[in-house]
């Protein structure tokens, strides 16, 4: 009984491992197709900007745009399979933009704060008020208080 279990767990692993190698593969695939087709429309000047956006600044659009044209202008592909290339990128693409363009209207929660929070205010002497967001102004006599 233990053999067959512990078959079953290689098998199990070599599948895991498999489908990872694909995965990264594809992304790997993707990668270079976007590079080739924003070099093939723009330049390589804009292929590298569009890379150095991708790893510093997480910018994945450049890359999903490029690889929809870089499937149809470099490989030639037919536009349904240069989307069918392009879609796993878009399905990340989306939701992001949905959330960044919907949080704000709806007080979504979003990196720890809600977009109706208000930030702390600080007087010259470091002293935080709590509360909501007060624009204090200190007049000559040093009160805060208006005439």
């Amino acid at each position: 009984m233990m053999l067959k279990i512990n078959a079953n767990l290689r098998k199990l692993g070599l599948l895991v491992a498999l489908g990872t190698l694909a995965y990264v593969a594809f992304g790997i695939f993707q990668l270079v197709l976007g590079y080739m087709g924003i070099d093939h429309y723009l330049g390589s000047v804009w292929a590298i900007i569009a890379l150095i956006g991708l790893v510093f600044f997480r910018m994945a659009w450049p890359f999903t745009i490029g690889t929809f044209f870089g499937a149809i202008g470099v490989l030639e592909w037919h536009w349904f399979w240069a989307l069918c290339i392009t879609v796993p990128g878009i399905m990340f693409v989306i939701p992001s933009v949905m959330i960044g363009v919907l949080a704000p209207l709806f007080g979504i929660q979003t990196k720890g704060k809600t977009a109706t929070d208000a930030d702390p205010v600080y007087r010259h002497d470091d002293d935080v008020i709590e509360g909501t967001a007060v624009h204090v102004d200190e007049n000559e006599d040093g009160d805060g208080k208006d005439k």
